[in-house]
């Protein structure tokens, strides 16, 4: 491993133990640009931003970047890095994020569950100027309103073809085949989401479970990309 391999891994330990990347990503460089250009945020030291590119040559990647950060006035460093390394931080940011929603989820449950405090009544002597023997005041009565049946509601059909097929096989597909299948996946259990990114030339489509990055579709022709996208 050289030297730069070794500074890079050793920045990613500093910043995963830190959260300091998941911190970046979410007060810097979004979720779907670190997807997108195939980057991630590691560490802010001083006056650089360390990242953690795929392509460190990606120009393009590299001139939007410094346009997204450019308030900062900070040098960008970038890493190279493996694509299996971009999806395991990537998927272990959304580790991070679902765990956070979940701890959010339980702390409003259990704020919704604890009783107020009750209102202490507070003795009153009777008003001399209002007489005791009064009759009781009528309280008009209001009708509750008529509930109206739900309206129709149309059942997604899913009819995946090709559930134990690899991913290469999807690329193959017609755009609603395809459709079928990634919601066929993301729908299985638990809480799925699908994450679309044009590039240029090709699409990327990545789909996750609970937080956990499952599969990336790579190089996916852009007319099988926006297919998907209009079904």
């Amino acid at each position: 491993m050289g030297a730069g391999a070794a500074h890079l891994l050793a920045l990613a330990d500093a910043s995963m133990n830190s959260e300091q990347t998941f911190r970046l990503i979410d007060q810097l460089i979004p979720f779907e640009v670190c997807l997108y250009h195939q980057v991630i945020p590691l560490s802010l030291e001083g006056s650089r931003l360390y990242l953690g590119m795929v392509d460190p040559e990606d120009y393009s990647a590299l001139s939007y970047l410094r346009q997204l950060v450019g308030y900062l006035n900070c040098y960008l460093v970038p890493k190279e890095i493996s694509l299996e390394e971009h999806q395991s931080l990537l998927s272990a940011y959304l580790n991070y994020t679902s765990r956070a929603q979940e701890k959010k989820r339980k702390a409003a449950v259990s704020d919704a569950s604890t009783p107020a405090n009750p209102t202490k009544e507070t003795a009153t002597e009777p008003d001399a100027s209002f007489p005791q023997n009064a009759p009781a005041t009528s309280v008009a009565t209001v009708p509750e309103p008529e509930v109206l049946p739900p309206a129709h509601v149309q059942m997604l059909a899913i009819h995946p073809q090709h559930l134990a097929s690899s991913v290469e096989v999807l690329a193959q597909l017609s755009p609603p085949q395809l459709l079928q299948e990634l919601l066929g996946r993301v729908l299985m259990g638990g809480i799925g989401r699908l994450y679309f990114a044009r590039q240029a030339g090709c699409g990327r489509i990545l789909w996750s479970q609970d937080g956990e990055l499952k599969s990336v579709l790579e190089n996916l022709p852009l007319a099988a990309f926006q297919g998907a996208i209009n079904e």
